[in-house]
């Protein structure tokens, strides 16, 4: 899992608009900052637990309990892996099959239970019907399940809920592989520009044989699937995302204003998503603008993008089938031993989505985000643009083979619809969605821009954004801004 620092946390405040050629705007554009002290609470909560697991006594008790069920001789416990979510325990024992004890981190996930319960069940369910190597998992247990028999003096309850699984040996990570040499940990990975081409395509394909791989797992209902006792699989529970986690835990929403249930159609999904946009913007407490104006505009991106998405036509697969879809699918958790694929890691936010999800191309080619990229947008595009035709032809191959195997139909090729997704913009909607504080870097840069045309500037950007509201909508949203600023709407 990715780790969270502040210095991630902390996003820039301000970023120049970019239209179709490199062009700085006389007016800063407007981002959105983590609530401070919503943040300070997150790491506080997250460094507290962490430092309860790490303490010695507590850690002899994990591996008490990880060779009690595991069973074997255990011979190294190394160092516990901190995420973002997540803190895992690796024993080695002298079968030479290693084990992980996955704990929640309960100070940074708002539904430890849920999410547990998900991601076992999307495992089970991509090992049984995936080519894709997966951890087997040997239990599970939750905040309310029984004591392990044999164990109840280890089982207790301050370590659930974890995941005890196999260890799959690796030697790094394809982030690494990708990686350019000499960046320093701490810094942000970024696409090594002296990469091999052959040797990039290679690894782009290991990625490309999995993301095909998912995409040919169909349901019937957007949400989270589970593997039945007859081998069929079928969509149990509302789908959990990242950014629901980072809503509650940062955002100020309530866990009432997220959606609640399954989903049918795409086009309801996509419309919630985007609903949730303004929900945050109107929940959080802290740091959301700088002033009236800045407010203003926030809302109105928000609510220009609800209504896009509102007014976007059904799709044909606006009634499913629905594919499988992981938030954090990518590079780091993608392991790689030698030349081959190891097997894929952190599955919990993991759901059957949208076919509009999977058929968008992944947005770490590169490695960083748009939004983080120093050179700015425009840049990005460029380089994204040439490490998108070495991806998609990676993506060609790996369907060539599946086709000539029988595993796939002309009909499911991804690498089509990827491009397409590219050109028409569609990319830039899906990415949206699932954003959080960034949003706005992306909606006027990305998506106003191609709906109403460049601008010179972002003065001239807000100008046009406002020309086109109806006059309720202005009206509502001089009201939002002015209620928000005087602690009225908060």
């Amino acid at each position: 899992m990715h780790e969270t620092t502040t210095k991630e946390t902390t996003k820039r405040e301000t970023q120049p608009v970019m239209g179709s050629q490199d062009q700085t705007g006389s007016s800063a554009l407007p981002l959105m900052k983590v609530d401070h002290l919503a943040c300070s609470t997150f790491t506080k909560n997250q460094r507290e637990w962490l430092d309860q697991m790490f303490q010695l006594q507590t850690r002899q008790q994990i591996g008490k309990l990880m060779t009690k069920i595991w069973g074997g001789v255990p011979i190294y416990m190394p160092d516990p892996q901190a995420g973002s979510y997540n803190l895992a325990h690796r024993m080695q024992f002298d079968s030479g099959q290693d084990a992980v004890l996955r704990q929640v981190n309960r100070g940074t996930s708002m539904f430890p239970d849920e999410k547990t319960t998900a991601e076992v069940n999307v495992m089970r369910l991509v090992a049984e019907k995936t080519a894709i190597p997966v951890a087997f998992v040997q239990c599970a247990k939750l905040t309310g399940d029984a004591k392990e028999k044999g164990a109840e003096d280890l089982d207790t309850p301050d370590l659930r809920p974890f995941i005890l699984m196999e260890y799959l040996p690796h030697d790094r990570d394809m982030g690494k592989a990708l990686n350019t040499p000499g960046f320093p940990d701490e810094e942000p990975q970024v696409l090594n520009p002296k990469l091999d081409p052959a040797e990039l395509k290679r690894l782009y394909r290991l990625a490309a044989n999995a993301l095909l791989d998912l995409s040919r797992l169909e349901f019937d209902a957007i949400g989270s699937p589970e593997l039945m006792d007859d081998g069929s699989s079928k969509v149990t529970s509302r789908p959990l995302t990242r950014r629901m986690n980072e809503l509650v835990a940062m955002g100020g929403c309530r866990r009432d204003d997220l959606p609640q249930t399954v989903f049918t159609s795409a086009h309801e999904y996509l419309v919630t998503l985007a609903q949730l946009h303004m929900d945050h913007l109107a929940y959080q407490q802290n740091d959301a603008w700088s002033d009236e104006l800045d407010c203003r505009q926030k809302y109105v991106a928000r609510l220009l993008f609800r209504n896009m998405v509102s007014a976007r036509e059904r799709c044909d697969a606006d009634r499913g089938p629905f594919t499988l879809w992981c938030d954090d699918f990518r590079p780091t958790n993608i392991l790689l031993r030698g030349d081959d694929l190891a097997g894929v890691v952190d599955w919990e936010f993991a759901y059957a989505a949208p076919a509009a999800f999977a058929r968008a191309p992944p947005w770490w080619l590169l490695l960083q985000r748009p939004e983080e990229w120093r050179a700015g947008w425009v840049d990005w595009k460029r380089a994204y643009e040439t490490a998108l035709a070495v991806f998609l032809a990676a993506m060609t191959d790996a369907e060539d083979a599946a086709i000539a195997a029988g595993r796939l139909a002309e009909r499911h090729r991804l690498s089509r619809q990827m491009l397409q997704s590219w050109e028409n913009g569609d990319f830039w909607v899906v990415y949206a969605l699932q954003m959080d504080y960034d949003f706005d870097y992306v909606f006027w840069n990305g998506i106003f821009t191609r709906h109403y045309g460049p601008c010179k500037d972002f003065d001239a950007v807000w100008e046009k954004a406002w020309s086109v509201l109806t006059h309720e909508e202005r009206r509502e949203a001089l009201r939002f801004a002015s209620d928000k600023v005087s602690g009225l709407g908060g």
